[in-house]
């Protein structure tokens, strides 16, 4: 059963990911995208629902694999309590693993600041950002269009400053981390992560907000 506030999907061929992150890393969104956990603590001490994952900045990840290849149409969203604020500090990327030569797609924080980008093959970044806040609980969103269009990033439903219209060819990746950039050990998070929420299309302004002022309801759909 769902606890109250966290997010039940929109079927599994728009809702890639659903992680409640409630003592486990198992896949809620029908994908049977389950994680590999080193060194993470769930608790309700890290749960922003329920229980959530600790992340300790230097070993702990959540592998899921080869998965999540999602070129174009992307929306990411996380709940994160970040507690120091490192550069950079990965929610979850899509890469090779080891660098950042190779990220298909990276939602992080850096200079106290979420950020959402997507990479082309010519290795030019399309970032866009927003402020956030250390030791608290913030909601943070990318979406992405696909295209020639800007990246987005919203914290607490706010909109934050987008990348210019992407152009090229989207990077691809050989492996998706929760908890890390998805290069290599260097970009873990140091904090808390709950209800990670990956789906293939993008969600408007008005369903962010939505879901970020009606957490202690429950959501078939936005």
């Amino acid at each position: 059963m769902a606890t109250l506030g966290e997010y039940l999907g929109a079927g599994a061929s728009t809702t890639k990911l659903l992680l409640h992150l409630s003592g486990n890393s198992t896949d809620s969104s029908g994908n049977g995208i389950n994680g590999t956990d080193t060194a993470i603590t769930y608790s309700l001490a890290n749960g922003r629902f329920g229980q959530g994952a600790g992340f300790n900045g230097s070993t702990s990840l959540i592998n899921l694999g080869n998965t999540l290849n999602i070129a174009g149409a992307i929306t990411i969203s996380a709940w994160v309590y970040p507690t120091v604020n490192t550069t950079p500090n990965g929610i979850i990327g899509r890469g090779n693993g080891t660098n950042g030569n190779n990220n298909q797609y990276v939602l992080d924080i850096e200079n106290s600041a979420a950020r959402f980008y997507v990479r082309n093959t010519g290795n030019t970044y399309y970032i866009a950002s927003k402020a956030l806040t250390l030791n608290t609980w913030n909601h943070i969103v990318g979406t992405w269009a696909g295209g020639a269009t800007p990246v987005n990033v919203y914290v607490n439903s706010v909109l934050g400053t987008p990348s210019s219209n992407f152009s090229g060819t989207q990077m691809s990746g050989s492996v998706t981390y929760i908890g890390n950039s998805a290069q290599g050990t260097t970009e873990t998070i140091t904090g808390n992560i709950d209800e990670v929420i990956v789906e293939n299309r993008v969600w408007t302004a008005s369903e962010i907000k939505k879901y970020y002022t009606m957490t202690k309801g429950r959501f078939a759909t936005l």
